[in-house]
């Protein structure tokens, strides 16, 4: 069984697996295994880049988890770090909002002052790295 690959714009756009001996023209042997969105360059298909991950948000709780999981935070180091004087900014954010997304332009810096200030052992890329999707 041969197959065969329709290809606009140099992306395969349909396969057919067929024993016929005659195709249509805009039909092209292609190897086994390349999918449909495969890209076509020259005589090589190669799979396209996986998309960007799309992050949800999450809830406050789900945050406060990701600081401890990803993060190594403590318990301990929970309660320090919402008495800690120079964390105050952050949880006056962190009470008004109703959920957190990942791009939010507080987060990166909060998590950062997180780390800094020793309340995530395992640094903040740790808990942006574990980030729900």
């Amino acid at each position: 069984m041969a197959i065969y690959g329709q290809i606009a714009d140099g992306v395969i756009i349909g396969i057919n697996k067929t024993r016929a001996k005659d195709v249509a023209p805009e039909w092209v042997p292609i190897p086994e295994g390349v999918q449909i969105g495969w890209i076509r360059d020259g005589d090589t298909y190669v799979a396209p880049p996986a998309p960007d991950p799309v992050y949800r948000a999450v809830t406050q709780v789900e945050f406060v988890r990701l600081c401890m999981g990803a993060g190594g935070m403590t318990t301990a180091m929970l309660v320090a770090c919402k008495n800690d004087a120079d964390m105050q900014a952050f949880w006056i954010m962190f009470d008004l909002a109703k959920e957190l997304n990942k791009a939010d332009p507080e987060i990166e810096p909060g998590l950062a002052a997180l780390a800094a200030l020793g309340y995530l052992p395992n640094g903040a890329q740790a808990v942006l790295d574990g980030w729900p999707v």
